[in-house]
């Protein structure tokens, strides 16, 4: 598996808000919903 890590943009944030983990690994990372929220409000923090 490869992993490849993007600038979030207008034109794929909608794409980037539809992944999702397994219900096991839910417990260890925020949701990409939730992260680009956070953002908003930390701005020295950088998503991708």
């Amino acid at each position: 598996m490869s992993v490849t890590l993007k600038d979030i943009t207008q034109e794929n944030f909608e794409e980037m808000i539809s992944l999702y983990v397994s219900q096991e690994q839910e417990r260890f990372v925020a949701s990409n919903l939730y992260t680009i929220a956070q953002m908003q409000f930390k701005k020295e923090k950088i998503a991708k």
